[in-house]
């Protein structure tokens, strides 16, 4: 069994973690300035509140301040910091007992990466085929509908290659594992082929996926997900899934048993949103028990990542219209369960949102990105409080 069965996780989001400039407005969808140093500085503080993993956004050299858009995967955007500052948080992370992973996005690249504009640009190009495109040079597949985004052909050899390559390189300066971005883009080759040998290199390194099949609002089984956005998912029976909707997250997930080492619970999730939009104590208990008993039905080597939000939905404290007893209540739920659990930054201390992503309407997961604020006159401390008794009082039943 793997140390993410029991990890408890603090996952970061880079940009605005720590070490951002305050003066700087957080709903422009741009670099805040958060980097490695302020998570170093700030460790103190991690460690204080129970966690033994870290999980960290993309801090690979690209355009946009959440990381995903990647034009380099072997070096460190210098807006985050440097390889040696990842190699000292790293080293700092296991001193303190910690593991820490980062995420894999092997789906694709940025627009501006260097092998994109090549192919794109060069008709002799031998990046040509590390893309899928339908009609040269400007049609081609991407993740979802982002232009921006050119989606990778790992069924080439030299593109797997240079994406295991990227994934063997910080896993040798020191990561614990990945948590890998939009797993379904990947066919089960892909996963295979990709990730196996590093297993094999690395065993006691850690991979679990990434499968949002449906997200409006954030909502991670909504009905209003996209029919047409299946066309670039690549995993079995992806249209049965679609169609059973938050029951196909079960047979995504298990999809993937014997693969990885776990995936991100989004039923777990959906099943939170349920929690959260009743006040019946008989309902909530139902939920909770039934948590449990699914929690039994995978095997004991393939962990669930349990969530109750993330940078890309909308934050569990909004859900509950500023509740703080049902947050706490649905943290105690998840920390009761068998398996891997995550706490988005900021959950901790009663960070929410302005308005719902259905009220922004542009570029509305940013309001699931609001900065980590350090004062404690923005804090809610008696929160903070609560929420170390739990992670206490799981650690000691």
């Amino acid at each position: 069994m793997s140390w993410l069965e029991s990890a408890l996780m603090y996952q970061i989001f880079i940009d605005r973690f720590a070490g951002y400039d305050p003066a700087k407005d957080w709903r422009v969808p741009d670099f805040m300035g958060g980097n490695l140093r302020g998570i170093i500085d700030k460790f103190d503080y991690i460690e204080s509140l129970g966690v033994n993993a870290l999980w960290l956004s993309p801090f690979y050299k690209g355009t946009q301040f959440h990381g995903y858009e990647i034009t380099d995967f072997m070096s460190v955007d210098e807006r985050f910091g440097t390889e040696a500052d990842l190699k000292e948080l790293i080293d700092l992370a296991h001193s303190r007992g910690m593991k820490i992973i980062a995420d894999s996005v092997p789906n694709h690249v940025a627009s501006q990466h260097p092998y994109f504009i090549d192919a794109q640009t060069n008709p002799e190009s031998p990046y040509r085929d590390w893309f899928i495109f339908r009609k040269w040079p400007n049609n081609y597949v991407c993740y979802q509908f982002f232009d921006t985004l050119p989606k990778l052909n790992l069924n080439n050899p030299d593109a797997l290659a240079y994406m295991q390559a990227s994934a063997r390189k910080w896993l040798e300066l020191g990561l614990d594992g990945y948590r890998i971005d939009h797993i379904i883009g990947l066919s089960n080759k892909n996963v295979s082929d990709l990730f196996s040998p590093l297993k094999h290199e690395f065993p006691d390194a850690v991979f679990f996926g990434e499968a949002a099949m449906f997200g409006a609002d954030g909502d991670p089984a909504s009905s209003r997900s996209s029919f047409s956005g299946l066309s670039t998912v690549r995993i079995p029976r992806r249209y049965i899934g679609w169609a059973l909707k938050q029951r196909g997250l079960n047979m995504i997930m298990r999809n993937y048993m014997g693969m990885l080492d776990g995936m991100l619970d989004f039923y777990f999730a959906y099943q939170m949103v349920q929690y959260a939009k009743t006040n019946n104590p008989r309902r909530r208990e139902q939920i909770a028990v039934s948590l449990k008993r699914r929690a039994q039905k995978f095997p004991a080597d393939f962990s669930l990542v349990y969530f109750l939000d993330n940078h890309d939905l909308t934050r569990y404290l909004f859900r509950t219209n500023g509740d703080i007893a049902t947050l706490l209540s649905a943290i105690e739920v998840m920390l009761s369960l068998r398996g891997a659990k995550v706490i988005y930054n900021g959950t901790e201390v009663g960070v929410s949102q302005e308005k719902s992503f259905r009220e922004t309407k542009e570029h509305p997961d940013i309001q699931a990105r609001k900065p980590m604020p350090w004062n404690e006159v923005d804090q809610n401390t008696a929160l903070l409080a609560e929420f170390k008794k739990l992670v206490e009082n799981s650690k000691a039943e």
